[in-house]
């Protein structure tokens, strides 16, 4: 049996719904042929799968959000996307069983991407930046694996940008942007191969020119990275750990000033800690 709930809540218009097999859409009253869509588009193809799209759009703008939703290859999962005003992008994609999806999108201008190959696998993008820009691109390929990614803003020139590769078993991935604008940007990529993996990223950006970036890279077993970048300042941190059993620990702050970290062990059961504040810090 397959489940599609769809809402479309457009202010100041009408909403026509209308379904072709398997595939439903929404779409704005024809009567105003200038607004942009409320565009939403469910396949399912197999067994006992959920869909829930709710999505609404900019009264002034009259700009609209486009939602896609695949679910293939087995049954029981699940997925939820919920857009608010104008400009926001989903793509869901479940391959496999018993897997969750979940997208939170408000204020416009956000973008995100999930892809779940395998079993028991969970993923939760919660974007909302009031005139700034989020993305997300959360890959997942394996089984009981866990990515939650939050990013917040509220200035319209601020970008949070997020990218989790997890290819493996009981790997968990928590990313947390939080940008101020004028022109700030925090960029997060991880990528891990592996099993029972623990990345934690915490970016905070205040704004005034700055930028947080950080880079994760975890080929082996029960690996932990915890990352904590904050300041009116570019922090830059790039941690490579190839084995099993290493702890990596990278704390910066800055303001107005630069801190860079980079960390690279390989071997079994390596611990590294590297602690920045303030100025121009360079392990």
């Amino acid at each position: 049996m397959k489940k599609v709930f769809l809402s479309g809540v457009v202010l100041l218009c009408g909403v026509v719904m209308y379904a072709q097999g398997p595939v439903k859409k929404v779409a704005v009253d024809p009567i105003f042929p200038l607004q942009e869509e409320l565009y939403s588009d469910v396949v399912q193809q197999s067994d006992d799968n959920t869909a829930t799209v709710t999505q609404s759009e900019n009264s002034a703008t009259k700009l609209g959000s486009d939602s896609y939703i695949l679910q293939k290859g087995s049954d029981l999962n699940e997925a939820t996307v919920t857009q608010v005003k104008n400009n926001n992008y989903s793509d869901v994609e479940q391959n496999g069983h018993h897997n969750e999806a979940a997208v939170t999108q408000k204020a416009g201008n956000n973008d995100s991407f999930i892809r779940q190959v395998g079993e028991h696998n969970s993923a939760t993008v919660d974007a909302q930046t009031f005139g700034g820009r989020n993305f997300s691109d959360i890959l997942q390929v394996g089984d009981d694996n866990t990515t939650l990614v939050d990013q917040e803003g509220d200035s319209g020139n601020n970008t949070n940008e997020s990218f989790v590769v997890s290819r493996g078993d009981w790997n968990n991935n928590t990313v947390t942007q939080n940008g101020g604008g004028s022109t700030g940007l925090n960029y997060s990529d991880i990528r891990q191969n592996g099993d029972n993996n623990t990345n934690t990223v915490s970016q905070d950006n205040p704004g005034l020119g700055a930028g947080n970036t950080s880079f994760i890279i975890q080929p082996g077993n029960s690996n932990m990275s915890m990352i904590d970048q904050s300041g009116a300042a570019v922090n830059y941190s790039l941690v490579r750990q190839s084995g099993d059993s290493n702890t990596a620990t990278v704390t910066q702050y800055g303001d107005f000033g630069l801190n860079t970290s980079y960390v690279n062990q390989s071997g079994n059961g390596n611990m590294a800690t590297v602690t920045q504040a303030n100025g121009v810090n360079i392990p």
